[in-house]
């Protein structure tokens, strides 16, 4: 069967990029960038939020497989089209199902705002029965 989509294998291949496949070693989501390891050996892949070929929410778990073409940037071997397979080769949908995913480019204080009110709310209920 021929590949015809323009982010397939064989538009890789035109481009001169090379075809990979390898587990991610750590990726920052609140960053959006990590490192993947190629199954061939080899330096660790820089790989960029952006470079994620998924839906919704583009981020990756440590120990996720992915398939992925290498191309060498301006640092060194760079991962583009980056295909998540899934931990242990199971298909991954970039979040775990029944989960929201959390922003994660919101502030730390944002983030923290629904752990935090209602401690602050009893804090201010002992306060004000306290003092009156």
């Amino acid at each position: 069967m021929r590949d015809v989509s323009p982010c397939g294998t064989a538009a890789r291949r035109r481009q001169g990029s090379k075809v990979a496949e390898g587990t991610v070693v750590w990726f920052n989501s609140e960053k959006g960038y990590g490192f993947i390891r190629p199954d061939g050996g080899g330096p660790d892949v820089f790989v960029h939020y952006s470079s994620i070929q998924m839906r919704g929410y583009k981020t990756l778990d440590d120990g996720d497989r992915a398939s992925f073409a290498i191309e060498h940037g301006p640092k060194g071997p760079q991962a583009t089209h980056v295909t998540p397979l899934g931990t242990r080769g199971a298909v991954s949908s970039g979040w775990q199902q029944g989960t929201t995913p959390v922003p994660a480019r919101l502030p730390l204080a944002v983030r923290l705002l629904p752990v935090l009110l209602p401690v602050l709310l009893v804090g201010f209920v002992a306060l004000v029965t306290l003092f009156g």
